[in-house]
């Protein structure tokens, strides 16, 4: 069996001190004193497994006159070492890691078989019976070195430089007759087990940490996808550097195109020093440079668009209806939640006692009864965000078409161009950044119709409609997604906080990780 005790060693490897340095990077995480000791609370679980399940081999031999057998010797149980991690840095960038595990307890039981011989084996006394041991005050002390691989992307690189277990108490109790002979066994069982124990630890968790790590830490996918279409890149931007009273790491935090990596023209700006009273494990700063490269990415790719009409299903209608803010827009002429019935009623040019466009802009009722229109949605300009200390500030450039089809032929009927305001807050959702839109204001910058002569009044009174009634609450679907925070599998954010900070926020956040990822050690 072989230990898989990368599981932590990988928590270590990312939240390694990275330094902006050359680049400037968009976000950056630190580990804290208490989250270090909870990465030592999992490595204590770990080496309490490893030690249960360590395989001990039967042995025979002989030793002057006693011909002896110990078999089926098994470890009964374990019990937690107390650990302690400290970290060292260097100048030329690296560090190291020193993993001191204490007190670690282990209690064994064997089954033996023996004889001593005389006059060559004419006279013996055999003897059988089972022992049971129980080791106290073990300690196992592990150095790491960590560095970075400067050919692969400042890629962390984890190895052991050392491991040493020394095993202070043994105790040993043989069930039998012959006190004499049991006492020679004693010394032969103990020294057995000592060594066993010794190298079977060090060499399950060099191997885990130089092969089973390195592996797993090559094989780490630095990204997460957002709504199957981008790619928020977490990749280190400078090499790996060691603190002695934190980690710290640097990383891109920029936003791709799924399918075409395209580099935005934006450079992050430099993020400011971390300020927290270590409270809490991890603490995660990320500027406006992550979300301004999502707009940017997104106006690029011609994503910002969507077409309303009566035979196109409005997405997402069971999420926005479990939330009661959404089922009352600002006008009072709609006291129901939002359905596609009020969609579809809407998106007629004739309603009799109903709301629809055509009881907003009379004109078009005239000339076209009866008649479905559409309205198309396209952003003509990368939206701008800003992030202060009182929240997100986000504006967008849209274009607004309102089409009218008869028979085979589709008539432009309104085009208005304008520009939505939106504020407010983000918070932490899981392991996702999400965002809470409060309020919205809207400005009409340019209306044209070759149609209708319709006025701003009766314009205004549409969009404002067309924004309580599907675009807002679409809107507010769409922040709730959210942005996936850099996550290491297995992991799930607790006791989240948020501090929005002029150009950057600040998560301050606690970690638990599932027990059984952890304690699969043996493949």
């Amino acid at each position: 069996m072989e230990v898989r005790l990368y599981c932590t060693v990988v928590l270590l490897v990312l939240v390694a001190e990275w330094q902006c340095q050359a680049v400037n990077c968009g976000v950056k995480i630190r580990l804290t004193d208490k989250g270090i000791r909870f990465i030592g609370a999992i490595a204590s679980k770990q080496i309490e497994y490893i030690v249960r399940n360590l395989k001990i081999k039967d042995i025979d031999g002989n030793n002057g006159g006693l011909y002896y057998t110990l078999r089926n010797t098994e470890v009964k149980s374990a019990k937690p070492p107390k650990l302690n991690i400290s970290l060292s840095g260097s100048e030329s960038g690296g560090g190291e890691i020193t993993v001191v595990a204490s007190d670690l307890t282990v209690n064994l039981a064997t089954q033996y078989d023996a004889s001593y011989r005389l006059l060559n084996g004419s006279i013996q006394f055999p003897i059988s019976g089972y022992t049971q041991a129980q080791l106290n005050q073990i300690q196992i002390v592990l150095k790491l070195s960590l560095s970075s691989d400067y050919e692969d992307l400042y890629q962390p690189v984890i190895k052991t430089l050392g491991c040493n277990v020394n095993i202070k108490n043994f105790n040993v109790v043989f069930n039998g007759d012959f006190e004499w002979l049991l006492n020679l066994m004693r010394s032969l069982f103990s020294d057995y087990i000592k060594s066993t124990i010794q190298e079977q630890i060090c060499r399950y968790i060099t191997k885990a940490i130089d092969v089973n790590a390195a592996n797993k830490t090559k094989n780490i996918q630095f990204y997460s996808i957002i709504a199957d279409s981008f790619v928020i890149d977490y990749g280190y931007t400078s090499k790996i550097e060691v603190n002695k009273d934190y980690m710290e790491a640097s990383h891109s935090g920029e936003v791709y195109w799924k399918l075409d990596k395209k580099p935005s023209p934006y450079v992050p700006s430099e993020l400011p020093e971390f300020k927290h009273d270590n409270s809490s494990m991890v603490y995660l700063l990320m500027s406006d440079y992550t979300p301004k490269t999502l707009a940017y990415t997104a106006q690029s790719q011609d994503y910002l668009q969507y077409t309303l009409t009566r035979d196109k299903n409005l997405p997402g209608l069971q999420e926005l209806n479990r939330d009661r803010y959404l089922c009352n827009p600002r006008s009072s002429r709609f006291s129901s939640c939002l359905t596609q019935d009020t969609l579809d009623d809407y998106l007629r040019t004739s309603c009799p006692d109903k709301q629809c466009v055509g009881c907003v802009i009379k004109e078009i009722e005239q000339r076209y009864p009866n008649t479905d229109v559409a309205v198309a949605i396209r952003s003509y300009q990368v939206p701008d965000i800003v992030l202060t200390a009182e929240g997100l500030a986000v504006t967008l450039y849209g274009s607004l078409n309102l089409d009218v089809k008869t028979n085979d032929t589709v008539a432009r009927v309104l085009n208005i161009k304008m520009v939505l305001n939106l504020n407010g807050t983000s918070y932490v959702e899981g392991n996702r950044l999400a965002a809470k839109i409060q309020q919205y204001s809207y400005q009409i910058k340019n209306l044209t119709s070759i149609i209708l002569q319709t006025n701003v009044t009766q314009t205004s009174e549409f969009v404002s409609t067309l924004l309580d009634l599907f675009l807002i609450p679409q809107m507010k679907r769409l922040a709730t997604f959210g942005l996936p925070l850099f996550n290491i599998e297995g992991t799930k954010l607790e006791r989240s906080n948020l501090t929005h900070l002029n150009g950057s926020i600040l998560v301050s956040t606690d970690v638990s990780y599932k027990e059984e990822d952890y304690l699969n050690f043996f493949p």
